[in-house]
C-alpha cells in the first residue's frame, strides 16, 4: 500500500497558489515595521532577499527544516508543525491545507504563499553532479538609465576641477547589476554571484574588473545530514544580535509572530550591500541536541587614512571620484567566532565567542557623540542566550552581551497570547554607552549599538478574519549624546 501512495503522490502536481500579491506584502508585513520600505540600505537589501526567495519559491512537499526556518516569519514550532503534517498526510495537495496547521494564523498562511508551492513529493535520489548543475539557473540583469545628466556627469572647467577635483565621477550615469543564482530541486545546494556598477562609478577601469562590486557565495546542506557549509560571502545573526547580527527588515513583525527562533541563523549574502556582511568561510555541526556554529571572516573595508591611522569608515559602497577611490578598501578586517547551543523542544540556551582586528589603527576624531566608539585594532566580546516556551500562551527570550572591558548590554522579549486573537509582545533593552561591538545589529533605535535604554510594546487583535488591530510604542533614552542629537 505505501508504494501505490508514493506513485499517486509522485504524479500529483498542484501547481503554485498566491493568496495575495508580492506588493501586498510588502505593505502588509514590510511597511508595518517602518512604514517606508527603504529605511536605509540595509532594509533594502533584506527586502531584496525576499524577493529572491519569492521568484524561486520552495517545494513544501520536499523542504528540507532548514530551508524553513530561512523564511523570516516562521518560528522553530509552526517548521516542526508544517513537516509532523507533512509526514502525516504523505504531502501537501494544496497550499489550503496550511489552514490544518494550528500554529499558524491566517496572515502567516497568506505569507507563506509567496515562498512555497505544492508540488511533486517524491524526491529521487541524485548524484552529487546532478545537485551541483541540474537544479534552476537564474540570470537577471538591471540597467537603470538615467533621463538627466547628474551633476557629477556633466562637463567641468579645468579651472574648477583643479580646486574640487571630487566634482568629476571617473564613470558614466548608467547603474547597472548583474545577478546569478543557482539551486538545487531540494535546496541543498545554491550558489550565486552578484556584480554591481553604481551611477557614476568607473566600468572596467581604475582596478574594476569589470565591476566595481562582485559577491560570490556557496551553500551545501545536505538532507538528512548534520552540518552544513557556506563559502564566500555570507551573513550571521546570533540570537538578538548584541554581538554578531544583522538588523532585520521587518524584525518587529517576525517577532510578534515568533519568538522561539533558532539561535543562529546563517544565511548567504545576495544584496547589493558592501559594508554589513562577512567573506570567508562558516560550518554549522548538529549533534544530540548541541548546535555548533564556527565561522571566520577576512576582507578589504573601506575607510579615511589619515597616515597610518584609520579616521573614520565608509559604508556607502560608492566609489564615483578621485576621493572616493582613494577611501576604498583601505585596509584589512579580520572577523573569528564561535557559537555553541544546546536545543530543546521548548527551550535553547547558548553562548556566543567573537574577536575581530583591523589591518590599521581606528582613531575617529573626538567628538561628543562618539566619545566610546572604537578606537584601536582590535574588539572582542561575549554573549550568553536563551529561549524558552513557558506554556503556549508564554514565551521568552533573550541576550546578555559584554565586550572585552566588561561593558554589559542586554535585550529580552516576552510574548504573551491568552487567545489565538490576542498577541502582546514587550522587549525591554539597555545598552551601556560604552559597549563596542562593531558586527552587532540589535534592534534598538540608536544607530550605535550602544548608548540606549528602551522598552518596545506591541498589541495585536484580530477581531474578525479580515481585520487586524495593531498597536505599538516605543519608549527610549540616550544617556549621552548622538549624532545629530544632543542633551
Amino acid at each position: 500500500m505505501l508504494p501505490h501512495l508514493l506513485v499517486s503522490a509522485q504524479t500529483y502536481t498542484a501547481g503554485r497558489e498566491e493568496y495575495l500579491t508580492w506588493e501586498d506584502f510588502v505593505e502588509n508585513y514590510c511597511e508595518r515595521e517602518t512604514g517606508d520600505v527603504s529605511d536605509d540600505g540595509k532594509n533594502d537589501g533584506y527586502l531584496q532577499q525576499l524577493q529572491e526567495l519569492h521568484a524561486r519559491p520552495y517545494n513544501i512537499n520536499t523542504v528540507s527544516r532548514e530551508a524553513l526556518l530561512g523564511i523570516p516569519f516562521l518560528s522553530e514550532e509552526q517548521a516542526d508543525s508544517i513537516l509532523s503534517y507533512r509526514r502525516q498526510k504523505r504531502f501537501f495537495r494544496t497550499l489550503g491545507e496550511l489552514q490544518f496547521v494550528s500554529p499558524l494564523t491566517r496572515e502567516e498562511r497568506q505569507w507563506l504563499s509567496l515562498f512555497i508551492y505544492a508540488g511533486d513529493t517524491l524526491s529521487v535520489p541524485q548524484s552529487f553532479g546532478r545537485r551541483i548543475f541540474g537544479g534552476r539557473h537564474d540570470l537577471t540583469a538591471d540597467l537603470l538609465i538615467p533621463c538627466y545628466r547628474r551633476e557629477g556627469n556633466q562637463p567641468h572647467s579645468r579651472e574648477e576641477l583643479e580646486k574640487y577635483p571630487n566634482r568629476q565621477y571617473l564613470g558614466n550615469g548608467l547603474a547597472h547589476t548583474l545577478r546569478y543564482r543557482y539551486r538545487s530541486r531540494e535546496g541543498d545546494v545554491a550558489y550565486g554571484l552578484t556584480m554591481q556598477k553604481d551611477a557614476g562609478e568607473p566600468f572596467g577601469r581604475y582596478g574594476n574588473l569589470p565591476y566595481d562590486y562582485t559577491s560570490g557565495y556557496f551553500h551545501l546542506a545536505p538532507f538528512q545530514k548534520r552540518w552544513a557549509l557556506w563559502l564566500g560571502d555570507y551573513e550571521i545573526n546570533v540570537a538578538q544580535g548584541l554581538l554578531v547580527g544583522s538588523r532585520r527588515f521587518g524584525y518587529r513583525q517576525i517577532l510578534s509572530a515568533a519568538v522561539m527562533r533558532p539561535p543562529a541563523v546563517v544565511r548567504p549574502h545576495t544584496s547589493t550591500d558592501e559594508a554589513f556582511f562577512l567573506r570567508g568561510a562558516a560550518m554549522r555541526w548538529c549533534l544530540n541536541g548541541w548546535q555548533v556554529v564556527a565561522f571566520a571572516s577576512w576582507r578589504r573595508i573601506d575607510g579615511t587614512l589619515r597616515g597610518d591611522t584609520l579616521t573614520a569608515l565608509k559604508t556607502d559602497g560608492l566609489h564615483r571620484t578621485e576621493g572616493e577611490m582613494e577611501r576604498r578598501r583601505v585596509a584589512g578586517l579580520l572577523t573569528l567566532g564561535a557559537q555553541a547551543s544546546y536545543v530543546r523542544p521548548n527551550w535553547h540556551t547558548g553562548a556566543t565567542v567573537l574577536y575581530s582586528r583591523y589591518g590599521k589603527t581606528l582613531y575617529p576624531p573626538l567628538r561628543p557623540d562618539n566619545r566610546h566608539v572604537l578606537r584601536g585594532r582590535s574588539a572582542a566580546g561575549v554573549s550568553l542566550h536563551y529561549a524558552w516556551r513557558l506554556s503556549p500562551q508564554v514565551e521568552a527570550t533573550g541576550e546578555v552581551a559584554a565586550d572585552r572591558y566588561g561593558h554589559l548590554s542586554l535585550l529580552h522579549v516576552v510574548r504573551f497570547v491568552p487567545s489565538h486573537a490576542v498577541n502582546l509582545t514587550l522587549q525591554g533593552r539597555h545598552l551601556s554607552p560604552r559597549y563596542v561591538a562593531p558586527h552587532a545589529g540589535a534592534d534598538v533605535q540608536n544607530s550605535r549599538m550602544q548608548n540606549e535604554t528602551g522598552l518596545y510594546g506591541q498589541f495585536s487583535w484580530q477581531m474578525t478574519p479580515r481585520l487586524n488591530v495593531t498597536a505599538h510604542a516605543d519608549l527610549f533614552r540616550f544617556k549621552h549624546p548622538v549624532f545629530r542629537a544632543s542633551l
